[in-house]
């Protein structure tokens, strides 16, 4: 996964006939791997509320942006989320090159292993072995051997198939944190009975705390806050970042991510909803939504619904935190310091 670059981005001249756009980050997307362009990746700038998908050919435009230090993220679906800080310097209306970014693809497994006659023990070839989940297949060679490539993290049911046997079935699911095989050894198949589901869990490995992360589990023990760490969000498998404040006592979820908190009304029994303020990696940006983040990315969470409970290290002169302040830290920046 990348890290936060910081970067100071020059001009990039333009023809004369796009002389009234605004300026915008412009670039292509590729596979680090293949080189091969991606299409549909979402380029966004939270702080400033852009957004755009590249084109079948890699290529993106984002207009809109200004000078000074933008955050920039990259996403698909298939691929790890792409960030980068940069120091921006804008002039008159010409574009901001970001050159080529490649996206790594996300963590997979590979499930391999052999299909036998349980009565026989001798190999079977040309059985059907499946994933639906996943919409992987392949059929077993003359040895027996069958290889699926390119699972990733959920619950999966691999079925083995083949006319004169029963059905054989086994559900896993799988936390694919680092690249990894699952070898399923020979698996025996019989013309007669049948064989239940079974659920076993396979477990990658956990990312090691950096020097921020360090800090905001020193935090855990000694602020007046709410906390939850990467395996808490694990636990909760939230399809959006922002799922996981739904049970934080003051906090609201709105359609599309959006944090809001009640604040009364001094002297009055009146209460209205205001908006959080959002940190990412320590830096305050004005996104609509956390969502921004995908839940994947996300290291640890930490949250407070007061200016009073707020440390030193998310304050400044120009935040208005009396709404509350959500603090967003990513795998990306705590697995690189």
């Amino acid at each position: 996964m990348h890290r936060f670059a910081h970067l100071f981005v020059a001009n990039l001249a333009v023809p004369l006939t796009l002389a009234a756009q605004q300026p915008a980050f412009v670039g292509v997307v590729g596979d680090s791997a293949t080189g091969t362009p991606i299409l549909g990746a979402t380029v966004s700038v939270p702080n400033l509320g852009l957004e755009t998908s590249t084109a079948e050919d890699g290529y993106f435009r984002l207009p809109g942006i200004r000078s000074g230090e933008i955050l920039v993220f990259v996403r698909h679906d298939n691929y790890e989320p792409w960030a980068a800080r940069l120091q921006v310097s804008i002039e008159d209306t010409r574009d901001v090159s970001l050159g080529s970014i490649v996206l790594r693809r996300a963590h997979e497994a590979i499930f391999f292993g052999t299909v036998s006659d349980s009565l026989t023990g001798s190999p079977l070839g040309g059985v059907d072995i499946s994933l639906a989940e996943a919409d992987r297949h392949t059929t077993s060679g003359q040895d027996g051997s069958f290889r699926i490539e390119g699972i990733r993290s959920g619950e999966h049911t691999v079925l083995i198939r083949q006319i004169g046997y029963s059905v054989w079935a086994q559900t896993f699911t799988l936390d694919v944190t680092r690249p990894m095989q699952v070898d399923f050894g020979t698996v025996a198949i019989t013309p007669t009975g049948a064989i239940g589901l079974e659920t076993i869990t396979v477990e990658g490995e956990q990312f090691r705390a950096s020097s921020i992360m360090r800090n905001f589990l020193l935090r855990r023990r000694t602020q007046k806050g709410t906390f939850f760490t990467y395996e808490d969000i694990d636990r909760m498998n939230p399809e959006q970042t922002s799922d996981v404040l739904r049970s934080v006592t003051g906090f609201n979820v709105r359609p599309g991510g959006v944090i809001t908190s009640r604040r009364g009304t001094a002297g009055l029994s009146t209460f209205r909803e205001c908006e959080v303020e959002y940190f990412i990696d320590g830096v305050h940006v004005t996104a609509a939504s956390l969502d921004v983040v995908m839940p994947r990315a996300v290291a640890g969470i930490e949250i407070y619904t007061g200016a009073s409970t707020i440390p030193q290290v998310f304050q400044n002169a120009s935040l208005n935190a009396k709404c509350g302040v959500v603090a967003v830290w990513t795998k990306d920046a705590s697995y690189r310091v």
